[in-house]
């Protein structure tokens, strides 16, 4: 069966991918109709199986309904040139597998992720010895005051930017805020 995929440009962002309007229900049935609704229509995108678009995709705000969207209208895989940082994180934390077109250097660990169905998944079936994370295999370089911080509470001596590592953290913080139309 060949995919059918739905061809997009830059730029796409999370209003595009769910209008803020949607977020005030967050069933992922709900949300999947809604898809994309302003850029190929409403229930559009439940007709196709992957995303390709040009970079930048998911920018705007750090709304996780646009993955969650996307993932719920039954896209496998979202390929783009480049992703915006806060959608990307937000994709793996969720499950969405995303590859990053023209890049040979695709994380086994970030597969591992989306594969395993999201973050809190694989960190179950990793503390159960179901998977493991290879450690570090950087070699001695200098560092900024954070990536030492980053080796040491992930039990490796060196890091470098990019690489995927596990961390033991002390302090950790959230936010989540919906609100209805004004007005």
């Amino acid at each position: 069966m060949t995919d059918r995929i739905l061809h997009l440009g830059d730029d796409i962002n999370t209003d595009d991918i769910i209008p803020a309007k949607r977020g005030t229900n967050p069933d992922p049935d709900y949300l999947k109709r809604y898809a994309l609704e302003h850029v190929i229509g409403e229930g559009k995108l439940l007709e196709y199986d992957v995303i390709e678009a040009g970079h930048n995709f998911g920018c705007g705000s750090s709304r996780e309904f646009a993955p969650i969207a996307i993932k719920a209208a039954g896209i496998r895989v979202v390929r783009a040139k480049s992703f915006a940082e806060i959608f990307y994180r937000n994709s793996i934390n969720i499950g969405l597998s995303l590859e990053i077109l023209g890049d040979a250097q695709q994380n086994p660990v970030v597969d591992a992720i989306a594969q395993a169905g999201g973050l809190f998944p694989f960190n179950q079936k990793r503390r159960r010895g179901e998977i493991t994370v290879p450690p570090s295999t950087t070699s001695a370089r200098p560092m900024t005051i954070a990536e030492k911080l980053l080796a040491r509470a992930s039990g490796n001596a060196y890091v470098r930017p990019g690489e995927v590592v596990f961390a033991q953290v002390d302090l950790a913080m959230s936010h989540d805020a919906i609100a209805g139309p004004v007005g």
